[in-house]
């Protein structure tokens, strides 16, 4: 807890800080569902192309190419959750790096506030 006036600075710096941090990490994890869903539709289109191009008719190659797709738009989750979370650890790392300035700058350290117990 800032003593006075001259360390609430710090923390105002702070605050601010994390939450240009906790925007960046936002926009990226927006931006990188937006690209997610932009790759499905762009995978599914082409395959209901290439069937509708083959004679079938639109709902049905649809159906169809949802269907051979299901495993790849599978994997596509999986990549998108493994993105998220490097996108939250480097958040993290970010919000842990901006403590430690907070702490260098108060002058405060772990040993000053012992846990429980």
């Amino acid at each position: 807890m800032p003593n006075g006036p001259s360390e609430i600075g710090p923390l105002i710096d702070f605050a601010v800080k994390k939450a240009g941090c906790l925007k960046k990490y936002a926009d990226g994890v927006s931006d990188l569902r937006d690209r997610a869903r932009r790759v499905w539709e762009e995978m599914l289109g082409y395959e209901v192309r290439v069937m509708v191009f083959d004679g079938m008719h639109p709902r049905k190659a649809e159906q169809a190419a949802r269907n051979n797709l299901g495993v790849r738009k599978a994997d596509l989750g999986r990549e998108l959750e493994e993105a998220i979370e490097r996108e939250r650890d480097t958040f993290h790392r970010r919000i842990g790096r901006l403590l430690e300035d907070l702490e260098d700058e108060l002058g405060f350290s772990e040993t000053d506030c012992p846990g429980p117990g």
